[in-house]
């Protein structure tokens, strides 16, 4: 896999940091969210691997309320952090996912929580 300059001239859009703890999820997953664009999303989690080959469904909610369900997305990366000191952070994976065909409601979810909870960019 390329260094993460290469995956930012591969994205389609440019990505946000998150602001507070958003948690990604769907019956198998949990993961902490890392940064999100208007076309994918990156996270942490502490599965083995997300294990999705095809087109799968994933959820996110903010501490504040804000969630936007059944995000149609496809996995495009996924790595153990093997640069983590902190033995809490030891066996994470960061996996990036593609958002598919989103309705125009996720749409105007996602663009929503871009505005109200992104930092700067990643």
């Amino acid at each position: 896999m390329e260094e993460d300059g290469g995956l930012s001239e591969r994205r389609r859009s440019v990505r946000f940091r998150v602001r507070e703890c958003a948690l990604v999820f769907d019956e198998h997953h949990l993961g902490e969210l890392v940064d999100i664009s208007s076309s994918g999303m990156a996270f942490v989690s502490r599965s083995k691997e997300i294990g999705h080959s095809g087109l799968f469904e994933l959820n996110i909610i903010c501490s504040d309320g804000f969630h936007i369900s059944q995000i149609p997305c496809r996995t495009v990366s996924d790595c153990e952090i093997h640069d983590q000191p902190m033995s809490i952070l030891r066996g994470m994976r960061r996996i990036g996912v593609e958002f598919r065909s989103l309705s125009h409601k996720q749409e105007m979810e996602l663009e929503s929580f871009i505005k109200s909870h992104a930092l700067g960019t990643a």
